[in-house]
């Protein structure tokens, strides 16, 4: 059953409940999941050089008291 949209989250859903819980931070997401986070994006590379993790996307997911911002390009 296709178009229903039931059961269905969209990306800016499934980024915004990946990123529930990790307000102010730097957080590494592979495969849309969580593989690390930290205070910043260099403890934050660190962490995943360590790890040996490769092709995440970084994100700094905004604190609950900032706008949302989105950006284009």
């Amino acid at each position: 059953m296709t178009g229903s949209g039931r059961g269905h989250r969209s990306p800016r859903q499934h980024l915004r409940g990946a990123l529930a819980g990790f307000d102010g931070k730097w957080v590494a997401l592979l495969d849309g999941e969580v593989v690390a986070a930290s205070e910043s994006p260099y403890d934050l590379s660190a962490k995943l050089r360590e790890a040996g993790v490769k092709n995440a996307s970084i994100i700094r997911a905004p604190g609950a008291d900032e706008p949302e911002m989105v950006a284009f390009g």
